[in-house]
């Protein structure tokens, strides 16, 4: 079986039991976010970058949201060959702990694990593009029930050419808008 069919079947499964395990769960929270992202290969033959970034969070219970992102960066700073980055994705979001400082103020660390596609291109010319994953580790402030702020290291990695992207690291400063019991 083709490893990218093998990679959809698994997701699909993952979702589906994710759902039906959580169809009586009482918290939904629906979360629009944007943010400004800058990113690195930490190659000196390439430059740094800076864009932005958009997510969409639906909340199935207190730990676990399914979200759908995706970012823009253009790498124009510093040493090395320009280029810019695209990426889309869908995946799941786990909520690892609630750290709670008293009556409505929490950090909350997440994690997030998403499938998508990835395009890096100088000018017109695309230069890698293909299916890829990106994992990412953060921390939320929720500073009352409807606005979050928060920072995100995201890892994006092509899957179709591991020696395409070998390491790119996005760092973005996220800023939420929450609908709680939608």
């Amino acid at each position: 079986m083709n490893s990218r069919i093998k990679i959809f079947a698994y997701s699909l499964l993952f979702f589906s039991c994710l759902l039906s395990s959580q169809a009586h769960s009482e918290a939904w929270e629906v979360r629009l976010g944007l943010a400004p992202v800058f990113g690195t290969e930490f190659r000196t033959d390439l430059k740094q970058g800076l864009g932005g970034g958009a997510y969409f969070d639906l909340g199935i219970n207190d730990y676990v949201s399914l979200e759908l992102a995706g970012g823009y960066v253009n790498h124009f700073m510093g040493d090395g060959a320009a280029y810019s980055l695209f990426h889309v994705g869908a995946g799941a979001t786990f909520n690892l702990d609630v750290i709670a400082f008293g009556v409505g103020l929490a950090w909350i660390p997440f994690a997030t694990v998403r499938l998508g596609f990835i395009q890096t291109q100088d000018d017109d010319v695309v230069l890698e593009s293909g299916l890829g994953v990106a994992i990412a580790l953060g921390l939320d402030y929720i500073f009352d029930e409807s606005f979050s702020l928060g920072l995100a290291f995201d890892y994006h990695g092509l899957l179709t050419n591991f020696n395409g992207l070998p390491a790119y690291l996005g760092i973005s400063f996220r800023l939420g808008f929450r609908w709680l019991d939608f």
